[in-house]
């Protein structure tokens, strides 16, 4: 017979471990939108001002840090960001004054350098500017945003 022709059906093995596979991508694939979403509901835009120079970034509020030298709260912020406004201060000749401060992670202590500067973030209600710390941190180079906001950076200063 010319023109018929017959399907071939694939194993129920087969069947089973394709759909078994499709749903472990599709639960991963929720949970990382899940994640975003979280991230991006508390990033906020943010301007960081410090040796007359300007530097724009995401910066994620993070519950968790409480970093403070002095009683000025401590931001975390990527390497490049900080290259741009303090590293390349170096190359220049000039002296760059930073003061270092001992930081508790997970992992154990450590001791950061903290360069001064302003940070602005931006909200959709008020902006927020403040004296911070900024300390470099390869950590968050692998996430949505390039700066890691103190929990208490919405706070009033009193001023």
């Amino acid at each position: 017979k010319s023109g018929s022709y017959e399907l071939a059906r694939a194993p129920a093995t087969f069947t089973l471990c394709g759909g078994a596979a499709f749903a472990v991508l599709a639960l991963d694939l929720v949970k990382k939108l899940y994640r975003k979403r979280a991230v991006e509901k508390f990033t906020y835009d943010c301007e960081i001002r410090a040796n007359g120079k300007t530097a724009f970034a995401a910066g994620f509020w993070d519950s968790g840090n409480t970093a403070a030298k002095h009683g000025t709260p401590v931001c975390f912020v990527s390497p490049d960001i900080a290259y741009d406004l303090w590293e390349s201060l170096a190359l220049d000749g000039e002296k760059i004054v930073c003061e270092e401060l001992a930081v508790t992670t997970m992992s154990g202590v450590k001791t950061v350098r903290l360069f001064k500067g302003t940070l602005i973030v931006k909200r959709e209600d008020k902006t927020a500017e403040k004296e911070v710390y900024f300390s470099p941190s390869a950590n968050i180079l692998s996430r949505g945003y390039k700066l890691l906001l103190h929990s208490r950076i919405f706070e009033e200063t009193g001023d």
